[in-house]
């Protein structure tokens, strides 16, 4: 089970790019709560439809113990912060750094626990992981996409447009934005 522990403390587009985006000047507020609200979705899903985590965050998996290695999704890895072995009565045993090492070949790294500790029925990690933590440090084509989910969300608030013909929204070409970040589950 993957849990976020600590969000992203920014999101990978400002408020002033999304007016601009949507062209709406700047000195408007009016939208500010929605055009919020639409960011932070469109961030959410394109997390969710990448497998990555955009902007810097603290993760919590928790495994059962009956293997050695542990796949710490939701990439680009930055670092483990903990390590920890639950036994069956709930007591937790810290993991010293030199029990533990990060195999960091594949896309989507693994912990890999030396020797599990014994009566260890879980094992809890907390990494953290993004491509920084500032807005610019997300690639532009992801960027790029929230944008324009953003603006979508934007001019269409319904889900049903109502006296025009049905297009696809957003086009296929912004959809493959995403296509050289997604990360899947054979790797």
């Amino acid at each position: 089970m993957l849990t976020v522990i600590t969000a992203p403390s920014v999101e990978p587009i400002t408020l002033a790019e999304a007016k601009s985006h949507c062209r709406i000047d700047a000195d408007i507020s009016e939208h500010d709560d929605i055009l919020n609200l639409l960011i932070q979705s469109a961030r959410e899903l394109a997390e969710h439809e990448t497998g990555r985590a955009l902007i810097t965050q603290t993760l919590q998996l928790l495994e059962p113990a009956i293997v050695s290695r542990f796949k710490l999704r939701k990439p680009p890895f930055i670092a483990i912060t903990s390590v920890v072995a639950i036994d069956s009565l709930g007591a937790e045993t810290a993991l010293a750094p030199t029990d533990y090492y990060v195999d960091s070949a594949r896309l989507m790294p693994e912990l890999v626990i030396k020797a599990m500790p014994a009566g260890a029925v879980l094992i809890k990690a907390q990494y953290t992981a993004g491509y920084g933590s500032a807005s610019q440090a997300v690639p532009a084509a992801i960027r790029r996409w929230i944008l324009m989910h953003v603006n979508t969300q934007f001019e269409h608030r319904e889900s049903v447009v109502v006296g025009s013909s049905p297009v696809q929204m957003p086009t296929p070409f912004i959809e493959g934005q995403l296509d050289p970040y997604r990360v899947h589950s054979g790797f």
